[in-house]
């Protein structure tokens, strides 16, 4: 297989979902700060692993993956491939846009005779 690119998360319960309920009616949520429930951190303690151990595999699963350098350099060619094919696109989207709205400002021309005339 020619993989570029890997994730690796812990199983996090999330609110409104059913492994969410199961969690809690087990009491194996051992925190409640909503900013670990990122699917980076272990938030409920399992059967055989404690969180921290869960956080060590998923360290060392990066670790393995990203170690090689092969990865590396189809990740930054990725980002090449990306910057390549999309900056373009936008760049000129957002050209056409600011000239779509410099356009009116550009077109009317400010009398300043007139302009004299209301202020005198």
């Amino acid at each position: 297989m020619n993989i570029d690119i890997a994730q690796f998360s812990a199983l996090t319960p999330f609110p409104g979902t059913k492994f969410f309920q199961k969690m809690v009616k087990e009491n194996r949520i051992f925190t409640w700060d909503w900013k670990l429930f990122d699917g980076a951190h272990s938030v409920i303690t399992g059967d055989y692993l404690k969180p921290r151990e869960i956080q060590k595999m998923i360290l060392s699963a990066y670790v393995d993956f990203y170690r090689q350098g092969k990865q590396i350099s189809n990740v930054w060619g990725f980002i090449r491939k990306f910057v390549n094919t999309h900056v373009p696109f936008i760049n000129i989207y957002k050209e056409s846009y600011y000239q779509r709205r410099r356009a009116p400002l550009l077109t009317k021309k400010p009398n300043i005779l007139q302009q004299q005339r209301t202020f005198s």
